[in-house]
């Protein structure tokens, strides 16, 4: 029994890094926070990235804190998302440059990359889909409803497997094995970057009951 947890959404963290230059990405709270976890729950994350927010782009991101992303790469995983927070991936016209800008930048850093992802407001369309695959990405996170997905919480569309979306945090008020679909083979679960801070005290308990009954981490498809 497998959990698949990210965030969406990620910049802020990737500037405030940049912008202030910590000693370390673990000074900044959702990345120290993060490491908590991993350490006590043994979390495998992964970060679904922006490339840019106003006057940053992940680029700018110094090359100082390569050490810290490479020797975290096993658990800290990060994927695209979206270039920008103002369109839908469906409707972004820019959505290959915005895809290989993140890309380059997790290179660059030297940190862990992962072929599952979540994009910007959920769809594709078959295009950006056969680009996405071309590029190795194996599996697309879909929404919990209005898709008819099999025995497996899955379904192939002749392109790319999609898995079913299970616990959006923001939208549970009681933490609870119903809550948290305990019993099922595979459980994605995510939140967003602007909420985690209201909602890391329901993400702990979470992991903490996902640990007890014998769930693992996803690292990535294969």
């Amino acid at each position: 029994m497998t959990i698949h947890f990210s965030i969406d959404d990620v910049v802020k963290a990737f500037r405030y890094l940049t912008k202030n230059c910590p000693a370390s990405i673990f000074d900044v709270r959702l990345f120290g926070k993060l490491r908590e976890w991993h350490r006590e729950f043994g979390l495998i994350v992964s970060l679904y990235c922006f490339n840019e927010i106003d006057d940053f782009t992940l680029s700018q991101i110094p090359e100082k804190y390569m050490e810290d992303f490479r020797a975290s790469c096993d658990w800290l995983k990060i994927g695209f998302h979206g270039k920008c927070g103002n369109y839908p991936f469906k409707h972004e016209v820019d959505y290959i440059t915005g895809f290989e800008s993140v890309e380059q930048a997790i290179s660059q850093l030297g940190a862990g990359k992962t072929n599952i992802l979540r994009l910007h407001s959920w769809q594709a369309t078959q295009s950006q889909k056969k680009f996405l695959f071309e590029k190795g990405i194996k599996i697309l996170l879909y929404p919990n409803e209005g898709i008819e997905y099999d025995n497996n919480d899955a379904f192939y569309d002749g392109i790319i497997t999609h898995w079913r979306t299970r616990v959006w945090f923001e939208k549970i008020e009681l933490i609870n094995e119903k809550s948290l679909c305990i019993g099922m083979e595979r459980i994605v679960a995510f939140t967003h970057e602007r909420c985690f801070e209201y909602e890391a005290q329901k993400i702990e308990k979470a992991l903490k009951i996902w640990k007890g009954e014998g769930y693992g981490w996803h690292l990535s498809f294969h």
